[in-house]
Order: C-alpha cells, then structure tokens, then sequence
C-alpha cells in the first residue's frame, strides 16, 4: 500500500479510493480510519456524541451500561428501547412504576 526503498515504505497510499495507510510497511490505518485493510472510511470518538466510540469497522459502538447510558444511532444520539432520559439511564414501565394508573411519559 505505498512506495518503498530498502526496508521500509516511504510514502503510504493517502487518499479517498486507495485507502489512508500508515506504518513502517503501510499495512496500518492512518489515525481515525477503518477498518483495517482498507482504511477507506473515517471515524473520530467525537462523531459518536460523546455516547460512543468508533468499532473496528469504522462506525459508532454505541455505549451501553448503567453507567454510561444506553444508547443508539449512527452519532449515539438517540436512547436505545425502552430507555430514556437525558442520560439514557432510566426505563419505565406502566404496569409497575405507575401501578397500573397511568402511563409513562413518551409512551
């Protein structure tokens, strides 16, 4: 994936079609593309709104913990079913919470 003299590779291949490689021997993505092999799509941790973090094939792996929220959608943007709330946290179902006397807010 580059152009090389004696051991090592001098330029990596950089651009859209061929792929952005780095490394030694141009077998590595550049920083921030994926996935592997290929490097031809771009992914940074701060395009999955700060829900996530970009998997190995170069798309958003959305958070899912207590903790952390349960997330979903291409920027981690969305709470993932049948969560809510500003941290994703929260769940709700009308027979239990509200003892069968109402509805949860969004149902």
């Amino acid at each position: 994936h580059g152009y090389w003299s004696g051991d090592r590779c001098d330029v990596c291949l950089s651009s859209a079609s061929d792929g952005m490689f780095a490394g030694a021997t141009c077998t590595a993505c550049s920083p921030g593309f994926y996935p592997a092999g290929t490097c031809n799509v771009f992914c940074r941790d701060e395009s999955c709104g700060g829900h996530g973090a970009c998997g190995a094939k170069g798309t958003c792996e959305c958070d899912a913990s207590p903790t952390r929220g349960y997330w979903t959608g291409p920027q981690c943007g969305t709470c993932a079913a049948p969560y809510s709330g500003s941290n994703c946290n929260l769940t709700c179902a009308a027979a239990t919470t509200c003892s069968g006397h109402g509805t949860c807010v969004g149902d």
